[in-house]
């Protein structure tokens, strides 16, 4: 089931993050709700702490009722810990990654990633623990595409063939430059690593546009190797023996063939000094604010800051920004020297 197939009905509450929980309740206890939508940018722990509550209070209440939650990173179904609520008159629906899922996919889907981190040790540290994971993931199987010029998207997003989704590339024979870095995103998250699969443009040396391509922006601290900054990773082209696209630093991606991307412009510290330049520079969605829009990127690779961001008055965030870009410039020149 694709996301829109999922989410188009008309539900009776689209739950916003200030909600009243009495409110909610009683009207759930009148009949007047049985169908809750949460579309949220992020969930902080303080939005964690208060969805238990409302599903704990709906156990207690045990009247059937549809919980469809749209998760940004799958990180986010780990954090929500939804396992205690399932089973009773609670039924969940996910939306992620443009796919519809059910509770039991997704713990599907989880329990096949889980295995393919075995081997990666809570002793390890950050870096010890991308180097195993990298590996697993350019080496999970070789690139390979079917050509589908059907343009349905319920068609093509529902295929046995899709490359790109993890719903299906962790059981077939396929996988594209979309599918790896988005397993790798998910592989790190999992792990505490910061990390976001991005899309691009990509040129040939005359300007002529080839093609997208993606990658995965990765945030790493590593005291014992002194690797600390946000990396660019490409697991697509790093399917050799030697490594070339592992933790890239953020300039590599000024090269004119590549197309400009929000992450890597928002993060690079040579543009710090022009800050306001920079965000008049990205595709702030329709109804969003720039404000709203930086910490919903933050986000994707750091959840720690992206929450102290979100207490911050107008001045204090701009000023947290620079101090934050400053703090994560690359430090490639530790990994090249390992």
């Amino acid at each position: 089931m694709i996301e829109e197939e999922l989410l188009k009905n008309k539900y009776d509450e689209f739950i916003k993050k200030d909600f009243v929980m009495d409110e909610l309740l009683q009207a759930i206890k009148n009949d007047e709700i049985n169908e809750l939508y949460f579309d949220w940018n992020m969930f902080t722990d303080d939005d964690i702490k208060k969805i238990n509550k409302l599903l704990e209070n709906c156990l207690q209440i045990n009247k059937p009722i549809k919980i469809v939650i749209r998760i940004n990173k799958l990180r986010d179904f780990d954090l929500l810990s939804l396992e205690k609520y399932f089973g009773g008159n609670i039924e969940f629906s996910f939306g992620f990654d443009a796919v519809g899922y059910t509770y039991e996919e997704l713990m599907d889907i989880n329990s096949k990633l889980n295995s393919l981190l075995e081997g990666v040790e809570p002793s390890m540290t950050p870096y010890e623990k991308y180097q195993v994971i990298y590996d697993r993931v350019r080496y999970f199987k070789g690139y390979n595409i079917v050509e589908n010029t059907n343009t349905d998207f319920a068609t093509v997003f529902n295929s046995k063939y899709q490359s790109c989704n993890l719903k299906y590339i962790l059981d077939n024979e396929y996988i594209d430059c979309g599918g790896y870095s988005l397993l790798l995103e998910t592989l790190l998250n999992k792990v505490d690593i910061g990390a976001f699969s991005f899309g691009f443009h990509v040129f040939d040396n005359q300007g002529n546009f080839l093609g997208g391509h993606a990658r995965t922006l990765i945030n790493l601290d590593d005291d014992k190797y002194n690797i600390h900054g946000i990396f660019v990773s490409d697991a697509t082209w790093d399917d050799e023996d030697e490594l070339q696209f592992s933790l890239l630093p953020l300039s590599s991606m000024k090269d004119p063939i590549y197309g400009s991307c929000d992450e890597t412009v928002l993060f690079d510290a040579d543009n710090i000094d022009n800050l306001s330049d920079v965000i008049n520079q990205l595709h702030i969605p329709y109804r969003k604010t720039s404000r709203e829009y930086i910490i919903e990127v933050i986000n994707k690779i750091d959840r720690n800051e992206s929450e102290k961001l979100l207490k911050l008055n107008d001045q204090e965030f701009n000023d947290e920004i620079i101090q934050y870009i400053h703090r994560k410039v690359d430090q490639h020149e530790h990994v090249n020297s390992l």
